[in-house]
């Protein structure tokens, strides 16, 4: 199903970008082309040729790799993505990582104290988290905290001195990383800093799931009777929570957080045009503006597959539990 998945969205970007009124060969070539240079251009664009053969040329290089070339950069478009992609996963994981690390503990307390105010709190919170547009979060996260408070950057990587005047490490491609282990602590924390307010934005529905879920799991393993027998042993409260009942209930919390992973890397490519971030989304955003089909269908496909990864591994997290068969 899932190579069936990805073949559909294969052939479904290729053929939608070409009823887009537009002329790749002029963007090839130049808004100055001439007749003769933009009939060049089309003939090495292979735009000349039927739609057939030329989606038949187009899947043979890309079963080879190549997504084709940029028609703004004349670079290869998986050499682009290659080198964009750290800054998004390096994003998203710390988003990811940072939701589960808040979520977990919030829905666990929920559970615990239901009814109660930490519970009203919390489940206002996750709704919020969950409901509110990414792209006014992070607009009122920039007027407050940058505009107003003066706390942290606007946007971007790192502060433009750091980028002029210092030699960034390059070791894993991923800057974090690679700071962690140069021992480039300067760069670090300006990292760091700069990550804040996208980490909040990626993160926001993630935390918001991951606290729902935990929370209605552990509701339901709390009454159940291997914890009251477990509470009438002497056991103590938190290992009773902790060793019996959030045990359990990470099946379907983790399930759920590997899901939001995908919804977080789709939802950063508005996060990253906003705070300028230089990953797959910010690439993808000024494709689009210039219809640069080929990076498009490229992040396309290399979204699809990413999303379809996690759901495997969703399901095979699924069948961990001993009650699960494949």
């Amino acid at each position: 199903m899932a190579i069936l998945t990805i073949l559909g969205v294969i052939i479904l970007t290729f053929f939608l970008v070409r009823v887009v009124p537009s002329d790749p060969a002029r963007q090839w070539a130049g808004s100055k082309a001439n007749p003769e240079q933009l009939a060049l251009a089309r003939q090495e664009l292979g735009l000349d040729k039927p739609i057939i053969v030329q989606f038949k040329i187009y899947f043979t290089n890309m079963l080879k790799g190549d997504l084709g070339y940029s028609h703004t950069s004349h670079r290869p478009v998986s050499e682009e993505l290659k080198n964009r992609f750290p800054a998004t996963l390096e994003l998203v994981l710390v988003a990811s990582l940072t939701a589960l690390l808040l979520g977990i503990p919030v829905g666990l307390m929920a559970a615990k104290f239901k009814n109660g105010w930490l519970d009203h709190l919390s489940r206002l919170t996750s709704i919020a988290a969950i409901s509110v547009p990414t792209f006014w979060v992070a607009l009122i996260l920039q007027l407050v905290f940058f505009m107003f408070l003066k706390l942290l950057p606007y946007g971007g990587q790192l502060d433009t001195e750091i980028k002029l005047f210092q030699q960034l490490p390059h070791v894993t491609g991923f800057l974090l990383v690679d700071s962690i282990i140069t021992g480039n602590f300067p760069i670090l924390l300006n990292l760091l800093k700069h990550m804040i307010m996208p980490v909040v934005c990626v993160g926001a529905y993630t935390f918001g799931l991951v606290s729902r879920m935990t929370r209605s799991a552990m509701l339901e393993i709390l009454s159940e009777d291997y914890i009251k027998a477990s509470r009438s042993y002497g056991l103590g409260e938190l290992f009773v929570l902790f060793r019996y009942g959030l045990k359990n209930s990470l099946g379907p919390t983790i399930t759920a957080a590997t899901l939001a992973l995908g919804y977080a890397f789709m939802n950063t490519f508005m996060v990253e045009s906003i705070f300028n971030w230089p990953g797959i989304g910010k690439y993808v955003a000024d494709s689009i503006l210039a219809l640069n089909y080929p990076a498009i269908m490229g992040v396309t496909l290399l979204a699809t597959i990413f999303y379809i990864l996690l759901n495997v591994i969703a399901d095979l997290i699924i069948a961990l539990d001993p009650r699960v068969k494949l």
